[in-house]
């Protein structure tokens, strides 16, 4: 920096007199005089001004000091010279001395940035190798997911079987305690079975007998109690009412709607079906006209089979 400054120590600006030779600052120093006393908080917070010219110092300064060839800063501290007319040389550091704050002005200001990118934490983990590119996001760990529902289909498995189970066997408990035998065998239910069917066969026998005008056949199928108080014990009487029979009805048939056994008795249920065809004093109907009946036959056995020991309209 060049300047019309004569050499001489002047206040840096930095709270010390530095040596100026006449064209820059060197690393000469000396401390700045102190006044007597101790400053105040705020001369001291205040920035260094340059000292004041006093008549001494003005007379001192005006004899003649060493030129500028001459001039070093070892010699004895002069008085502090007069104010140049030229501006004040403002001093500025010597960086290139040190290369590592060469950069940096003087004026403080904002601090440049990081000449590099931070490197990582020597403790950081390290991405998987083999996992895939590492996924930036919010840093959570993935959420387990949860096997509840493993259990809940197992209870629901559980909860069908029961269910299962509950159909099949609870309708055959109920069967066992209506019916102890349940037609199994060993117990008597196959007997027992057998013998229905075999009073049934007797019903239809009985209304076979009457198609067919077969008085002994008839009297077959029913205890002597019975034929002798209510039936045709004389089968001349029997073939003249079953030709009557015959000759007033057609499509005439016998259907069992049920069998129920009582101890040695079983009851037969029937509705029997038939199309008149004459009227009462034997005359053919212009129209012929349809009918039913209801019948509860009572059956017993004589030890070698059933025979119906009554039978008598029912309600429908």
């Amino acid at each position: 920096m060049s300047s019309s400054t004569p050499p001489g120590w002047y206040d840096d600006g930095h709270g010390a007199l530095r040596w100026w030779d006449g064209e820059q600052w060197t690393e000469h120093t000396h401390p700045l005089p102190q006044p007597d006393g101790n400053p105040s908080a705020a001369e001291a917070s205040s920035p260094a001004e340059p000292p004041v010219v006093t008549e001494a110092s003005l007379v001192e300064s005006q004899q003649p000091t060493a030129s500028a060839d001459t001039a070093t800063p070892t010699d004895a501290l002069p008085p502090v010279p007069q104010a140049p007319t030229g501006p004040a040389p403002v001093f500025e550091d010597d960086r290139s001395a040190h290369p590592a704050i060469a950069s940096v002005s003087a004026h403080p200001g904002p601090v440049p940035p990081h000449p590099g990118p931070v490197p990582p934490h020597p403790g950081a983990v390290p991405p998987y190798a083999g996992a895939g590119p590492a996924q930036h996001g919010t840093g959570e760990a993935p959420q387990r997911k949860s096997k509840l529902w493993i259990v809940f289909v197992v209870l629901g498995a559980l909860l069908l079987g029961l269910i299962i189970l509950a159909a099949v066997f609870i309708p055959r408990f109920v069967a066992d305690l209506l019916d102890p035998t349940g037609g199994r065998p060993g117990d008597g239910g196959i007997a027992q079975d057998a013998d229905m069917r075999a009073a049934e066969q007797v019903v239809a026998d009985y209304d076979d007998a009457w198609d067919d005008i077969d008085c002994t056949a008839y009297q077959a199928t029913l205890t002597p109690a019975y034929l002798t108080a209510y039936g045709y014990a004389d089968c001349a009487d029997f073939d003249q009412a079953a030709t009557v029979f015959n000759e007033s009805v057609d499509d005439y048939e016998v259907n069992v709607i049920s069998s129920t056994r009582e101890g040695d008795t079983i009851y037969v249920e029937t509705v029997e079906s038939f199309v008149q065809v004459l009227d009462e004093a034997g005359l053919p109907l212009e129209n012929p006209v349809p009918g039913s009946f209801s019948y509860s036959y009572t059956l017993v056995s004589d030890g070698s089979g059933w025979l119906i020991d009554d039978f008598v309209e029912s309600q429908p």
